[in-house]
């Protein structure tokens, strides 16, 4: 597996629909970052497969499962899989050779991924979710998922309200990377977007991990 970068980006999806992903991600591309994961889960088939082709020359992406026909589209134009919390990744990981991630809540979650074959995880909610303000799920905090990272041993990705201080927060305790939904979509423009995106990785590359702590 090519190593994952610390910054993944999730595409707002059903979030904030009226923008033109294609158009807004340039600014990824400007920033510097390599990977998206794309959960547009409100477009038909042919209409996400037109998103992905237009994405794919610049992006490594990993396809959303609950997209349409995710599992197959992922394996079809060699992108990545990335499965929800009810998923059977055991079941998924005989039959996808590709990078495959998984969402988790818990620690208990993030070492039963790792068991079945995932090769990363997302873990949720670290803080509040700003792009879903009517989560009222428990923030799990730094030190759970620093501890989660510690477990598992494959990349940890800490989700839920991230900001670029917060990425580098996450950064010194340990944990491998951060994933943003608003933190980076926060405009409407490549220029916005490349602005966060710049945002995160700084912060990231500026915090002192402990020694032997960071993945």
């Amino acid at each position: 597996m090519i190593p994952l970068q610390r910054l993944l980006p999730i595409s707002p999806g059903d979030h904030r629909v009226e923008r033109e992903l294609v158009f807004v991600s340039e600014g990824l591309r400007r920033a510097g970052v390599t990977q998206l994961l794309v959960r547009e889960k409100h477009l038909d088939r042919p209409a996400l497969v037109r998103l992905l082709r237009a994405l794919a020359p610049g992006l490594r992406l990993i396809v959303h499962a609950g997209c349409a026909d995710g599992e197959a589209l992922a394996r079809g134009g060699g992108w990545g899989l990335h499965l929800p919390g009810s998923a059977d990744v055991g079941a998924v990981r005989a039959r996808f050779r590709g990078t495959l991630g998984y969402s988790a809540h818990s620690l208990e979650d993030a070492v039963y991924a790792r068991d079945a074959g995932a090769d990363y995880v997302l873990l949720a909610p670290v803080w509040r979710p700003g792009s879903k303000p009517a989560d009222r799920r428990a923030e799990l905090g730094v030190a759970a998922a620093a501890r989660a990272q510690e477990a598992v041993g494959i990349p940890v990705f800490a989700l839920g309200g991230l900001t670029p201080a917060r990425a580098g927060e996450c950064r010194a305790a340990g944990i491998y990377g951060a994933a943003a939904i608003g933190g980076v979509f926060c405009g409407e423009t490549p220029e916005a977007v490349e602005a966060a995106a710049r945002a995160f990785l700084t912060a990231q590359a500026a915090a002192r991990p402990a020694q032997g702590r960071l993945v």
